[in-house]
C-alpha cells in the first residue's frame, strides 16, 4: 500500500497486494485492491489476470467470468494463456488442456518463463493433472522462481505440498529468496 501511495502509476505497488490477498484468502481486500486497478490503473489486462487467476483459487466462477470478459476487450500477449486458463478454470468442454506454446519456454526471459509455469502449474491441478503440474513447478523452482508466497498460499497447490518433490522445489525457492532479500 507505501509503494502505491508514494508513486500511483507503479503497478507492482497495488498489483502484488491483490495477488497476495488473494493468495491468503483476505477477499474484501483483494476487492477493493482490484477496483483500484480497474479505476486508477485502467488496466483490464492486469483486473483480468488477477480476477481469473484468484477466481480460481477461491472458487469464484464470477470473477474467472469477469476477467474473461475484460480479456475479450483487450489484445496482449496474456489474452490467448489467461483465457485458456480461465475457460479451463469453469470447466468448459470445448477448451483443450491447459498448456501454453513450448516455444514460449524457449523465447523467454528465465523469470518470464518461470511465471508461465506456475500459470501452467495451476491450469494442469483445475484440469487434475497433478503430474504435470508438480513438473511445471519443479522446472519453475529450478530455474529462478522467487515466489515463495505462492508456494506456500496457492490453493491450488494444496494437494502437492505433502510430496518430497515438492519440499524440494519450496527449499531451492526458500534459498532463493533468502539469498535475494536476506
Amino acid at each position: 500500500r507505501v509503494a502505491h501511495e508514494l508513486e500511483p502509476s507503479l503497478r507492482i505497488g497495488i498489483a502484488e497486494p491483490a495477488r497476495w490477498n488473494g493468495l491468503y484468502g483476505a477477499l474484501a481486500e483483494f476487492e477493493r485492491l482490484i477496483r483500484v486497478i480497474e479505476t486508477e490503473l485502467r488496466d483490464d489486462a492486469l483486473t483480468a489476470q488477477y480476477l481469473i487467476r484468484v477466481g480460481a483459487w477461491r472458487g469464484r466462477p464470477e470473477w474467472i467470468e469477469r476477467g474473461l470478459a475484460l480479456l475479450a476487450r483487450t489484445q496482449t500477449p496474456i489474452t490467448v494463456p489467461f483465457t485458456l486458463y480461465g475457460r479451463t478454470a469453469l470447466k468448459d468442454p470445448d477448451v483443450p488442456a491447459f498448456m501454453p506454446d513450448p516455444a514460449f519456454f524457449a523465447r523467454s526471459s528465465p523469470r518470464f518463463a518461470s511465471i508461465a509455469l506456475q500459470i501452467l502449474s495451476e491450469g494442469s491441478m483445475i484440469g487434475g493433472r497433478v503430474e504435470e503440474a508438480m513438473g511445471a513447478v519443479t522446472r519453475a523452482a529450478e530455474s529462478v522462481l522467487a515466489d515463495l508466497a505462492w508456494m506456500d498460499g496457492c490453493p491450488l497447490l494444496d494437494p502437492l505440498r505433502s510430496r518430497p518433490e515438492f519440499a524440494k522445489a519450496r527449499a531451492l525457492v526458500a534459498a532463493r529468496v533468502e539469498d535475494i532479500w536476506l
